[in-house]
């Protein structure tokens, strides 16, 4: 819990930092190039993190085959978490997937034209993370958090044309901020 307050605190201090930030630059108009900057340092932070957390599940590090004992061991003296990875672990091509998806995303959003898709693929892919974390008490919560935040405010910036590419059918026209450019 204390992980969920300390993430709570940081967003607060963000917020009120870019508060600040946009009225005192206001007459020097840099918030293309400060919005641009927090982009592009946001991006890299996601993916930094996925290609990590990809790594160690293409080769089965995270959640490894059960050993002999655990196998032996009693259901019910497992903990939430435990029964989670032996699950997954018990199926290394599962967790094999789960990390070609995670560098997927990665590497899409190196790249600033398909920054898009692999924040929408990073969305999908951690808030499954956050539920198993709920789920199993894992305790990787708020990290899992933190990267949909991250994952969610660099989707925002396309949400609109893909609604209206998508959904309403319409000519979806390019964004007219500095960060797609």
């Amino acid at each position: 819990n204390e992980q969920y307050y300390a993430l709570a605190a940081n967003a607060g201090i963000s917020l009120i930092t870019a508060f600040i930030f946009t009225f005192s630059l206001a007459k020097f108009r840099l918030h293309a190039k400060l919005y641009y900057f927090v982009r592009v340092m946001v991006r890299y932070r996601l993916a930094l993190a996925m290609l990590g957390f990809g790594l160690i599940k293409i080769f089965p590090m995270q959640q490894p085959f059960p050993s002999l004992s655990n196998l032996h061991t009693n259901y019910g003296d497992f903990l939430p978490w435990k029964i989670y990875f032996h699950t997954v672990g018990i199926t290394p091509k599962y967790e094999i997937f789960f990390g070609i998806i995670e560098i997927l995303a990665g590497v899409l959003l190196l790249f600033r034209r398909t920054t898009t898709f692999g924040a929408g693929i990073a969305l999908g892919f951690m808030a499954n993370v956050f539920a198993a974390n709920l789920a199993y008490k894992i305790g990787q919560g708020p990290l899992a958090l933190s990267l949909i935040l991250m994952a969610l405010f660099l989707f925002a910036n396309d949400f609109l044309r893909l609604f209206n590419l998508l959904i309403l059918e319409k000519i979806a026209t390019e964004s007219r901020n500095m960060a797609t450019k």
